[in-house]
């Protein structure tokens, strides 16, 4: 296994760190065991290449270098649910999220939101928690492999509940979830499926608990984009296949389809 390197390490840590929020180098020091001269010494180099910077109370936070490499990233789901979550977002006029798979973890990677809402649920872009939590995650599980189902519902306190959650959804076709990311806010979510049928991310909507919509009024519209998402991930995948290598004769074997629900 190649060396890993202890600084970097150090320095992303640091990172994840002030994701939560500026902090002190005190603060700092504390949350992650690091001695404050080391610590020191890794902000100054991030601040330098704007990966952090300096408040005027003394405290750091994260730098717009990391929002400018974000800006970047190219997902494939992420540009393949763009035009669906627009006209969802259009149906519903609720934040409209996207939550992608990354190991055991659901990650939120896109949402569009409501700008003159004055109450509005939303989560940070990067905010993550277990797939076995709320319904964008679950929407996720339930689709994943026998393997990744197994090993997550053995980790929560119980194991029969969460299998039949998982049972229902796949009967359903999407997950609902109340107060339990935040209190106060509701989701619903639909998975989007590979060209293999795992799941790989969901979209979904999350809302003030107060006013959100009867899911058989929203799980429809949420189905539909989410399917959307599927079918232009999967067809991503075929053209990519297909395309042939420069110079190269003939095309490539087409992928498979998204199966339907």
């Amino acid at each position: 296994m190649p060396e890993v390197s202890k600084t970097v390490g150090q320095a992303l840590r640091v990172l994840i760190a002030l994701g939560q929020g500026p902090a002190s180098i005190a603060t700092l020091a504390r949350q992650l065991g690091l001695h404050r001269t080391v610590l020191q010494r890794l902000l100054v180099t991030l601040q330098a290449d704007g990966f952090v910077h300096r408040l005027d109370d003394g405290a750091y936070a994260l730098g717009m270098t990391l929002v400018e490499l974000a800006a970047r990233v190219d997902n494939p789901v992420r540009r393949a649910a763009q035009r669906p979550m627009l006209a969802l977002f259009e149906q519903v006029g609720e934040t409209v999220a996207l939550t992608v798979r990354e190991g055991d973890d659901a990650v939120s990677a896109d949402q569009l939101v409501v700008p003159d809402r004055l109450v509005r649920a939303e989560y940070p872009t990067g905010f993550r928690h277990s797939l076995a939590v709320a319904a964008a995650g679950r929407a996720i599980l339930a689709f994943a492999d026998p393997a990744t189902v197994q090993r997550l519902c053995r980790q929560v306190a119980d194991e029969a509940a969460l299998l039949a959650q998982l049972a229902e959804i796949r009967r359903l076709g999407y997950a609902c979830t109340s107060d339990e990311l935040g209190h106060g806010a509701s989701g619903l979510a639909a998975p989007i499926l590979d060209a293999s049928g795992r799941a790989v991310a969901s979209v979904g909507i999350v809302a003030p608990s107060d006013r959100f919509p009867a899911a058989p009024a929203v799980a429809g519209p949420i189905m539909v984009a989410a399917a959307q998402a599927s079918a232009a991930l999967a067809g991503a995948a075929v053209s990519s296949v297909a395309a042939p290598a420069p110079g190269a004769a003939g095309a490539g074997r087409p992928a498979g389809t998204v199966p339907r629900r």
